[in-house]
């Protein structure tokens, strides 16, 4: 029951209080989202972490990117770089799988207005 109650928390703050993106069917124009991981934006990091996750955009999966631009978003303030980190720790993706520090991430980051 706990497993599914993360994985539920997970879909749910990975989708939310994002800006547009691969996650809600209006991808970014690749050259856009890699001009603005190269500028260090927190969307753009956050959005190239959830497309190498999902394989889109032609970007390969990756998982020590996709947990360091997740983290990088996060760390600018990117509430979705935030859930993209509890992601990471929730399927183990460059981190350890860690059910309850995924719930923790996952779960600040609800209570920020994510859900």
């Amino acid at each position: 029951m706990k497993v599914l109650l993360y994985g539920l928390i997970a879909l749910l703050c990975s989708h939310a209080m994002a800006h547009d993106g691969a996650w809600n069917g209006k991808r970014w124009e690749r050259e856009r989202l890699f001009a603005g991981v190269a500028a260090g934006d927190p969307d753009a990091l956050a959005e190239w972490a959830y497309c190498s996750r999902k394989v889109l955009l032609g970007i390969a999966f990756d998982d020590q990117l996709i947990y360091s631009r997740a983290k990088e978003a996060a760390d600018k303030g990117s509430l979705f770089g935030r859930s993209l980190v509890g992601v990471c720790y929730y399927d183990g993706i460059a981190v350890d799988c860690d059910y309850d520090f995924a719930f923790e991430v996952l779960s600040d980051a609800a209570s920020q207005g994510c859900a």
